[in-house]
């Protein structure tokens, strides 16, 4: 995958995320991935874009994160595990 479409991949997975995290009414993580999509559209340079999905990988598991409390949702918990990958591979990949 090159780095255009990794980049392509976390923004559409932040989205998923985030209208699914909308239907089981986790409306303050909705608010902060809103934000966080905003600010990946004008992060200028790959260490604001390395720092961006580090911030999201910790963001996705333990207590109080966005998949606290989701362990039942299978399709939730599969996009969780593929985004946290995404962000290992932008993370080692990006210059």
């Amino acid at each position: 995958m090159t780095n255009t479409e990794l980049l392509s991949r976390y923004a559409a997975d932040l989205e998923i995320l985030q209208i699914l995290l909308r239907l089981h009414h986790d409306h303050g993580w909705v608010r902060i991935l809103q934000s966080w999509r905003e600010e990946f559209e004008r992060e200028p340079d790959t260490v604001a874009v390395k720092a961006h999905a580090a911030r999201t990988a910790r963001a996705l598991g333990g207590m109080g994160s966005i998949g606290d409390g989701l362990h039942d949702d299978r399709v939730m918990m599969s996009l969780i595990g593929d985004l946290h990958s995404l962000c290992d591979q932008i993370s080692s990949s990006l210059p």
